[in-house]
């Protein structure tokens, strides 16, 4: 069953949606159809917040003056240049120092025990190397910081950890098991899907997440039992990697995605949605579920695979109101202060590019107008009338620097206090 974008949009509004714990899980319509309506009324319920969200990245990128431009007024239409208002990045600055001093010294694991039995201190000693050899070959000093920097922009971050069987090196006896094709059954149930042509050890996956690909009821953390995580993937590959459901699976061509790159909304092209779906272990569903699938197909679906239970992701929330149960932004309660001094700073160039200018006073007939432009050359006054004189005006008030050093000051003295 195929799902428009609308339909995803407005299945938050049907009344008679089964809890998660009342459907049959060997029903795969009945599980595909439960995860559509869910899946499309959390994205509905986020679109409002993932706006406000959208423009908290884009002023951190220094984009305040969205499709907005200085126009000259004493030239002609024709001739007119644009020039962008300058934004100073005071956000990204704050929020760069900030991840900085956060991430600054990294977490610290001490062997123990320190004096026992020489077993175990060594057993210690190696699984301390293997932690700082995981550390390095995933990069978990970079991950670390855009997991904090995403908090504090908005206001919500997310490490998706799980685990990756097509990770490390081939399996040496699957290896040698899978060259010899005699050693294998080639009388196999046509239904079932094709022997891999290589089997890997398997990895553990670390990627972060933002908001924008993370959904989950509005409820606090600690009582979130589901969570949806969604991919984009290239249609052939999930095409390749799932044959038995390659009819089912689609391009979404109707479906818009914000580019931060350049700051539209585009449709894709030959991708679609990879939905990964994981419900920890609770009462009602003492083993767990998790869920892959597109929007017309569901991909697989079991007992969740990870004995401790919980759901396979971490999140870290920026700051919390009371009975609020999404993370608020640092750049939520400093974004008004910046903006101010911004706007004041563009006034001022206006007005200094508009009127700074020196010009001549002279009196009407006095000189040869021509004789006052920059060359070296002899100006002649007529006698008895005063000389030229050049002014320059002075638009920028002596009271602008004072203005503008408060509203600084006062933006990075309340970026301290909100830390």
């Amino acid at each position: 069953m195929e799902y428009t974008f609308d339909d995803l949009q407005n299945a938050g509004y049907v009344d008679n949606q089964k809890a998660f714990f009342e459907l049959d899980f060997s029903n795969e319509k009945d599980v595909l159809d439960w995860l559509n309506r869910e899946f499309g009324k959390l994205k509905a319920d986020s679109w409002q917040r993932l706006e406000q969200v959208k423009n908290n990245y884009l002023r951190y990128k220094g984009i305040q003056y969205q499709q907005q431009v200085y126009t000259p007024r004493d030239v002609l239409e024709t001739q007119k240049t644009y020039n962008p208002q300058i934004v100073i990045p005071f956000i990204r600055d704050v929020i760069d120092e900030k991840v900085a001093r956060l991430t600054e010294y990294d977490p610290y694991i001490y062997p123990m025990p320190t004096h026992d039995e020489e077993r175990d201190k060594n057993d210690a000693t190696i699984a301390k190397k293997f932690l700082d050899h995981i550390k390095y070959t995933m990069d978990m000093p970079s991950k670390i910081r855009k997991f904090v920097r995403n908090s504090k922009v908005g206001g919500e971050s997310y490490m998706w950890i799980t685990w990756d069987p097509d990770k490390g090196d081939p399996i040496p006896f699957v290896k040698k098991m899978l060259s010899n094709p005699e050693s294998l059954n080639q009388n196999q149930d046509p239904n079932l899907e094709p022997i891999p042509t290589s089997v890997m050890q398997g990895d553990v996956s670390i990627k972060n997440k933002t908001q924008f690909f993370v959904f989950r009821p509005n409820k606090a953390w600690e009582d979130t039992e589901y969570v949806f995580v969604v991919e984009w993937e290239e249609t052939a590959r999930l095409k390749a990697e799932y044959p038995n459901k390659r009819d089912s699976i689609q391009s979404e061509a109707r479906e818009p995605f914000f580019d931060f790159n350049t700051l539209t909304e585009k449709y894709v092209t030959n991708q679609c949605r990879k939905i990964h779906f994981y419900h920890k272990k609770t009462k009602f569903v003492p083993e767990g579920f998790e869920a892959c699938f597109v929007p017309s197909a569901l991909l697989k679906w079991g007992k969740l695979s990870y004995d401790h239970g919980q759901l396979p992701i971490v999140p870290l929330m920026d700051a919390e109101n009371p009975d609020e149960h999404r993370g608020v932004a640092l750049v939520e309660y400093l974004r008004g202060l910046p903006a101010a001094a911004n706007n004041a700073f563009n006034a001022a160039i206006k007005s200094f590019m508009l009127a700074s200018y020196p010009k001549w006073f002279i009196q009407a007939g006095s000189v040869d107008e021509q004789q006052l432009a920059n060359d070296v050359t002899i100006v002649r006054v007529k006698q008895g009338a005063q000389a030229p004189q050049l002014a320059q005006a002075n638009p920028i008030s002596s009271q602008f620097d004072r203005f503008f050093t408060m509203i600084k000051d006062l933006y990075y003295q309340m970026s301290r206090t909100l830390s």
